[in-house]
């Protein structure tokens, strides 16, 4: 028996788990860009030596807040999409 691919509309809450994993990576992508993006704030200012870390300190904790929200918001945004089709797609299946 070979393997033959799955078609995803025959399998709606399948379809809505790979979505909602998408939308994990997809958030984890963010998060991993705007932690690279407070490292670099971090090495420069230590690099640099500025005399007051005020404002660096705050770019971090900008960049680090910005990316837990962005994250979760992406997550969240995604998972909301693939719940609304999944329902779309059961509605549909019980009306046949």
């Amino acid at each position: 028996m070979a393997n033959r691919p799955v078609a995803l509309d025959a399998y709606p809450t399948l379809r809505y788990v790979i979505g909602v994993a998408k939308g994990g990576a997809a958030g984890l992508v963010l998060y991993a860009l705007f932690l690279a993006g407070e490292l670099v704030v971090e090495f420069l200012s230590t690099k640099l030596s500025v005399a007051s870390s005020g404002p660096a300190m705050f770019l971090r904790l900008a960049l680090s807040w910005g990316g837990a929200l962005t994250s979760a918001a992406t997550w969240a945004v995604v998972s909301y999409s693939e719940l609304r089709e999944l329902v779309r797609a059961r509605r549909i299946g019980a009306a046949t």
